[in-house]
């Protein structure tokens, strides 16, 4: 993964979100809460998706800063089978989540992570921690991992833009 610094994640995290926003605005509340045609999640279930990946990814921060095991370790351990098993025990537990709250989730906790970036020093940023793998790498490589897309760290807004065409 390459080195990127505070900045450059958080705008790649920026640009992703305001992509998702952008996807989204104007869409009546019907249409939010819909599932896709093809039996995918509705725009409210991928807010609540992401949202829950920079949950993880906070949480990656506190426990990196207070030295406990990481809770996203066991969901990378086992691989796509334990990254969906997550991602639907997320989606059931946030499912009634009225929209105007999946979206303040959205947002509160897209700007609690940006927050945390930014404010993070650059020998924070460059901690070793220990991954689900056992190895130790910097906390930038591991956030770039818990927020990435393939081939694009901190992209993860960006691998499911395909999930939230604009409307017109």
């Amino acid at each position: 993964m390459p080195a990127l610094t505070r900045e450059q994640a958080a705008a790649v995290l920026n640009e992703g979100y305001a992509a998702v926003e952008s996807r989204l605005a104007g869409r009546p509340e019907e249409e939010m809460i819909r599932p896709r045609p093809d039996g995918g999640w509705s725009a409210k279930d991928l807010l609540g998706h992401l949202a829950f990946w920079e949950e993880l990814a906070l949480l990656a921060i506190d426990e990196t800063r207070e030295g406990r095991p990481l809770t996203v370790g066991p969901i990378f351990a086992d691989g796509e089978s334990s990254v969906d098993a997550a991602n639907a025990r997320n989606h059931e537990q946030f499912a009634a989540m009225p929209l105007a709250d999946a979206r303040g989730r959205f947002r509160s906790t897209h700007a609690r992570l940006i927050a945390a970036i930014e404010s993070m020093p650059p020998e924070e940023w460059r901690r070793k921690t220990t991954g689900a793998d056992g190895r130790a790498r910097p906390l930038y490589e591991l956030l770039g991992s818990i927020l990435g897309a393939p081939k694009r760290p901190f992209g993860h807004a960006f691998a499911h833009l395909d999930e939230t065409p604009q409307a017109g």
